[in-house]
């Protein structure tokens, strides 16, 4: 909570300064908070729903944190009050010593296509999803793998954001 009373004016203050949607993103975090009052969804759906900010939500960053501290990441979203998500980060990473880190390094892993796929069509105020690759890794991981990766997102976004198709009278429901 105290974490919250400290962001709580600084947010209102950008918000009143800068009349745009603002949106903060969840953390990666690689070693355990003792003592937390909140878990991370209540956090988040606190904050946002107090401060009157959105999140941008990284799902490889929820991944990862499933990954290192060994809880279900699909747990953590179905307790995120989605409406508040504006924007969709999704991004590879790696093992090192041990953890698994946040390092967009890589394509996109399974489970974080599979947290997307469900993920997508529950966000009504969503604007976009960002896949992130640092420059530095370009060439390592490949155009044509990169190329895969996005044409993979297009689709998802596209299945998502579709408007159902209207049926007919006669149509079965």
């Amino acid at each position: 909570r105290e974490s919250i009373e400290l962001l709580l004016p600084r947010i209102r203050e950008v918000r009143r300064r800068v009349p745009v949607p603002f949106l903060l993103e969840n953390n990666v975090y690689y070693f355990d908070i003792p003592a937390c009052e909140m878990d991370e969804p209540t956090f988040l759906n606190t904050l946002c729903r107090e401060s009157g900010c959105g999140l941008v939500l990284d799902l490889h960053n929820v991944y990862t944190n499933a990954r290192n501290h060994g809880f279900d990441a699909a747990a953590l979203l179905a307790e995120l009050e989605l409406g508040h998500v504006g924007e969709i980060h999704v991004a590879g990473g790696m093992e090192l010593d041990g953890f698994y880190l946040d390092a967009h390094s890589d394509t996109i892993p399974e489970p974080v296509w599979s947290l997307l796929e469900w993920t997508l069509p529950r966000c009504p105020n969503l604007g976009g999803v960002t896949f992130e690759l640092f420059g530095s890794w370009f060439d390592s991981v490949g155009n044509e793998r990169i190329r895969a990766d996005l044409c993979r997102l297009r689709t998802l976004w596209t299945k998502a954001t579709r408007p159902a198709r209207r049926r007919s009278v006669a149509e079965p429901a």
